[in-house]
């Protein structure tokens, strides 16, 4: 055989097991799940689901993957570790997630899959002014109390706020009861809810937040380093695209409401 024929046949050779190299490596990925890791915050997601509800952004994430034909598994952790996992590439990504600058270099935002509204949380009995602004709590000295990992310790960094920390909102907003913090910045979404579950809301009142760099919207925060990460948020991108045109999301969160 001439040495063409002979290059030629190894070309073809080398062609095909890559083809089939590539075949099992698309079959096996299709066998593995996407790991999506979370924090117990209602109404946004529920760490133990009560009836068929889980938490839209739970619900929302579960959609837009099943119809990409990707299977999803979601664990709950510490909002501190969740993110710490997603950014050492032991998980995929995670909810629900706020578009913040020290974020971007290990994270892939989503597009938009929920808003929020960020409110000052104080006792039904507070007697000070209306509070729209952080550079306000400095001024009047009052204790804030923020949970672990939470972007709201960022913003207490940045004006030179003083501030307590807890492990979650509940125990959080136990300390706001006791008088042990004077105010709370958290989500209007996830007070009002767990407010109705507990018949809290009456112990509360709340301000807006009016703040110019505010976020308004939750995305999944992708890993930038697990495999094909790029693929998979270009598919859920469009599927997410799907469920709002269909009505599907708005029937999701119809459920919350």
């Amino acid at each position: 055989m001439k040495k063409k024929n002979i290059y030629h046949v190894v070309i073809v050779l080398l062609l095909c097991i890559a083809a089939f190299t590539g075949i099992l490596n698309a079959a096996e990925k299709a066998d593995k799940e996407v790991l999506i890791v979370a924090v117990d915050y209602p109404p946004y997601e529920f760490e133990f689901p009560k009836g068929d509800l889980k938490g839209f952004d739970v619900e929302v994430t579960e959609e837009a993957f099943r119809r990409a034909g990707i299977k999803v598994r979601f664990e709950f952790f510490p909002w501190k570790r969740a993110m710490q996992m997603v950014k050492e590439g032991n998980a995929t990504g995670a909810l629900s997630c706020a578009k913040m600058p020290d974020r971007e270099s290990f994270i892939i935002f989503s597009d938009p899959i929920s808003r929020m509204t960020d409110i000052f949380l104080v006792r039904k009995d507070y007697k000070g002014p209306d509070i729209s602004y952080y550079a306000q709590l400095k001024e009047l000295k009052l204790i804030v109390g923020t949970v672990r990992g939470e972007a709201y310790i960022e913003r207490c960094k940045t004006f030179g706020i003083p501030y307590d920390l807890s492990p979650s909102y509940e125990v959080a907003k136990k300390k706001l009861i006791d008088g042990r913090i004077d105010i709370m910045p958290t989500l209007l979404e996830n007070f009002l809810y767990t407010g109705r579950e507990t018949n809290l809301t009456d112990r509360f009142k709340w301000f807006e937040m009016r703040e110019d760099f505010l976020v308004k919207d939750f995305h999944v925060c992708f890993c930038k380093k697990w495999p094909g990460v790029e693929n998979i948020v270009t598919v859920f991108n469009e599927k997410l695209a799907e469920i709002k045109k269909d009505g599907t999301y708005d029937a999701i969160h119809s459920k919350y409401r």
